[in-house]
């Protein structure tokens, strides 16, 4: 500023970062090997990233913008940035005259990807319709690949199956043409998740079972071969664990979910890590571990909030869809994806679980976890196992209030359940503890309403798995 210096050093400082991210095909570069270096590097240089589109901005340097703001859209939405990409893309379409087509095309289509994981999924598909317009003119295979793609997966909450095919038919043929492109065969690899999410939505276990664990072993193999993995293979897990949610196999869920959370978590794919979360804890709501599930979903909400997801309608909705306790479970008024799983979930039958048994102190939990870093949420989700009650160590991640053997039991009624679970009859605890029958009949009653459970025998399971005693 005092040389006179700074609109010359600016100009190239944001010349540069536009060469760079051109250079480094930023904008597949999710779909190449060392990606995740890549996102680290931009990463660290998100302050300077900032500071480029400031200054294209100030200088009505539009087209620059758009490029650059459009290239970096794996960025955006892989490292949770999906507000800051939006504001960045929409102001300059909005400024767009002059702009040439093809670069208004590729803010067009990276735009629709940001906003579809912000649950505006009728807008994600006109932009990406718009930029498949000029794609098609140009035959810009590459682009018409990415995008078709990309529109395949919108289409599923807000069309039919036969636009979904149509698109995944045209982003077929674009990647035929593309056989010496590196990129392209991870990318069409990754496609072949959409068909066994099809199948998953529509109910058709036995296909997307096959499917998806096809698509697994062959990026198993890739990983092996190359040892290097992409960050969107946590996806095809994550899919995986939701085809076993569907057949009612919770320990099998739980491990894919876990497993795909993992993956998501080294290679900071942050949407995946929120839905990998959320669904990690539905299934401790559901095997009777509420207080651990209603601790990990308010985590799971602050997180999905602050890199830009819609929480509530997009990766609680899904996730409600297969099944919580009330009053988790809530309105039935679902639509797209999440009306389809709803809707095959109830064809495999009708769905019983015992609701919550104490929902003020669940909603405490849940408010309890906005504080959690998501460090420490996704570490004990990733160390939870369903076979065994949450150790000793899992359990002091967890503020004191916040502990999973807190139920509200009495001294006396822990004498009880610790009796009960040694199948002592009501006169037999009676004797033992020196209490009148009647007396010891109304604890259990307590104690039965206060673990949600309706018989004896839960009770003492309920005891065994969440280390009450």
């Amino acid at each position: 500023q005092a040389a006179g210096e700074e609109e010359h050093v600016r100009a190239r400082h944001a010349a540069w970062f536009r060469a760079s991210t051109i250079a480094q095909e930023a904008w597949i570069a999710i779909f190449l090997p060392k990606s995740v270096e890549l996102f680290d590097r931009l990463a660290d240089d998100h302050a300077n990233v900032q500071a480029a589109l400031g200054w294209m901005q100030t200088s009505d340097d539009h087209a620059g913008l758009l490029e650059l703001a459009a290239d970096l859209v794996s960025y955006w939405y892989l490292r949770g940035h999906l507000r800051d990409g939006c504001t960045w893309l929409e102001w300059g379409l909005a400024h767009a005259e002059g702009v040439p087509s093809h670069i208004v095309a590729h803010a067009q289509a990276a735009l629709s990807q940001l906003v579809l994981h912000q649950y505006d999924h009728t807008q994600a598909l006109d932009l990406c319709e718009a930029s498949l317009r000029h794609y098609r003119t140009s035959g810009d295979h590459a682009r018409i690949a990415r995008a078709a793609a990309h529109a395949a997966v919108t289409s599923l909450d807000v069309a039919g199956p036969e636009t979904t095919d149509s698109y995944l038919e045209e982003a077929r043929l674009a990647f035929a043409h593309l056989t010496d492109a590196p990129w392209a065969q991870e990318a069409r690899q990754h496609l072949q998740l959409l068909p066994g999410i099809v199948a998953k939505n529509r109910g058709d276990v036995v296909l997307a079972e096959t499917l998806l664990s096809s698509l697994v072993a062959v990026q198993q193999q890739s990983v092996r071969a190359s040892g290097a993995a992409e960050a969107l293979t946590c996806w095809p897990r994550f899919v995986w664990g939701a085809v076993a949610h569907l057949a009612h196999d919770l320990p099998l869920a739980f491990a894919r979910y876990q497993a795909s959370l993992a993956v998501s978590w080294r290679h900071g794919e942050a949407r995946c890590m929120a839905y990998g979360l959320t669904r990690i804890a539905s299934i401790l709501a559901v095997s009777g571990r509420w207080r651990e599930a209603a601790w990990l979903l308010g985590a799971a909400e602050t997180f999905s909030d602050r890199i830009g997801m819609d929480f509530t309608q997009d990766v609680w909705s899904l996730t409600r869809a297969f099944g919580v306790p009330e009053p988790w479970q809530g309105s039935e008024e679902y639509v797209g994806q999440a009306r389809a799983i709803r809707d095959a979930v109830l064809r495999r039958g009708p769905i019983t679980m015992p609701p919550i048994p104490d929902p003020p102190r669940a909603q405490t939990l849940w408010h309890a976890g906005y504080s959690v870093p998501i460090t420490e949420a996704v570490q004990y989700a990733l160390d939870a196992s369903l076979d065994t009650a949450p150790s000793l160590g899992l359990q002091t991640r967890i503020p004191e209030r916040v502990l999973v053997q807190d139920v509200g039991l009495t001294p006396r009624q822990q004498e009880i359940l610790a009796l009960l679970c040694q199948r002592l009859s009501d006169p037999e605890i009676a004797e033992r503890l020196f209490l009148s029958p009647r007396t010891v009949e109304g604890h259990v009653t307590q104690i039965l309403s206060k673990l949600g459970v309706t018989s004896r025998r839960d009770a003492a399971a309920v005891a065994m798995r969440q280390s009450l005693l």
